[in-house]
C-alpha cells in the first residue's frame, strides 16, 4: 500500500499529474460499475447486503473521482477549474450528481434513487473516455 502513495508522490513531484488524474478517473469509473451493480441488486433484492454494495463503492469513487479532479485541475494550473471541454465537463457533471446524491441518501436514506444515479455516472464516465 505504502507503494501505491510513493508513486503517486512521485508522479506528482515530478509534474505527471494528467496520467494521476486519468490512473483515479480509471479507479473512479470502476468503482462506479460495482456501485450500479450494488443498487440494481438493492432494487431487486432489498437486501442491505445490496445496498451496502452500492453505497460503499459510490464513496470510494467519489473520492476518487475527487483526487482526479484536483490531480486535473494541478496539472492544467489552478487559474481555472477543470471543466474547460466536454472531457473535463461530463467528469464534473457526474461527480456533482453523485455527491449531491450521497449527501442526499445520507440525510433523506432515499437508496433506491441510486439505480437511476450510478448508471448515470457510469455512462457519464464512460462518454467522457470516449470524448477527444
Amino acid at each position: 500500500m505504502t507503494e501505491i502513495f510513493s508513486e503517486i508522490a512521485q508522479g506528482f513531484a515530478s509534474g505527471e499529474a494528467y496520467p494521476l488524474s486519468l490512473a483515479f478517473f480509471n479507479l473512479a469509473f470502476l468503482s462506479f460499475l460495482v456501485s450500479t451493480v450494488g443498487y440494481l441488486l438493492y432494487v431487486a433484492v432489498r437486501g442491505s447486503w445490496a445496498w451496502i454494495v452500492g453505497f460503499v463503492p459510490a464513496l470510494i469513487a467519489a473520492a476518487f473521482q475527487t483526487l482526479a479532479l484536483g490531480f486535473r485541475w494541478y496539472a492544467a494550473g489552478w487559474d481555472h477549474p477543470p471543466f474547460s471541454n466536454l472531457y473535463e465537463s461530463l467528469v464534473f457533471f457526474a461527480w456533482g450528481v453523485v455527491v449531491v446524491y450521497i449527501a442526499a441518501e445520507i440525510r433523506w436514506k432515499v437508496r433506491a434513487v441510486g439505480a437511476f444515479v450510478m448508471p448515470f455516472a457510469l455512462v457519464a464516465m464512460g462518454l467522457a473516455s470516449l470524448s477527444p
